[in-house]
């Protein structure tokens, strides 16, 4: 398996830049406007190849999930390991943080886990599925995290992982989800190629679009 396998940028330091390979290694990079990117820090010491990254809002610690399940955070800006947050029985597939900290992880084995590293508190709420949840999003307000699953179920759950809303795409996996700026709305991106596009609250996709 070759290439980069995620990518995130700083949120308070824009030019940051932490980027997953294949060597299970994550490295973070300083990209100036101009000129060639200088090496910053270099997390070498993952158990499993790296699936997602996501930098808590202090910008200087990046959380880390792995194909054998484990989500770990590190001090980026040294390459120092810091604390392991949960622990899947297969692939942990996706990590996402909100705004105010709130760390997000999905897993393989249906799990989702929400924990909130800065109050001690690593699972502050779980929800199972019995499928294989793709990807989780949190909205730009932080009220709420979208997560996807194989099956083509989008849900919609507040903080504390309660149900409130969801949504399916027919006949393929929910791979990825994206908010809008304003957080009215949200675009789906489907196994099958196709984007789905959702006013929050509503049932049916606004528009369904085909890529490539």
């Amino acid at each position: 398996m070759s290439g980069t396998r995620a990518t995130a940028w700083n949120p308070t330091a824009p030019e940051l830049l932490a980027a997953a390979s294949p060597d299970r290694k994550v490295t973070v990079w300083q990209v100036p406007e101009r000129g060639p990117a200088a090496l910053v820090a270099v997390l070498a010491h993952h158990t499993d190849t790296v699936n997602s990254l996501a930098w808590m809002p202090d910008g200087r610690r990046l959380v880390c999930v792995c194909a054998d399940g484990r989500a770990a955070m590190w001090d980026a800006l040294t390459g120092t390991f810091l604390a392991d947050l949960s622990s899947y029985d297969t692939h942990c597939t996706m990590v996402a943080v909100s705004p105010e900290g709130l760390v997000a992880t999905v897993g393989e084995d249906g799990l989702i886990v929400v924990g909130h590293p800065d109050d001690g508190v690593q699972n502050l709420a779980i929800r199972h599925y019995d499928c294989t949840v793709e990807c989780c999003v949190w909205s730009h307000s932080g009220r709420t995290l979208a997560v996807g699953c194989d099956d083509g179920t989008v849900d919609l759950l507040s903080a504390g992982l309660c149900l409130v809303h969801t949504v399916d795409v027919p006949g393929a996996a929910a791979l990825t989800v994206e908010w809008a700026p304003d957080d009215a709305s949200f675009v789906v991106g489907a196994a099958d190629g196709t984007l789905h596009f959702f006013a929050v609250g509503g049932g049916r996709p606004v528009v369904r679009r085909r890529t490539g």
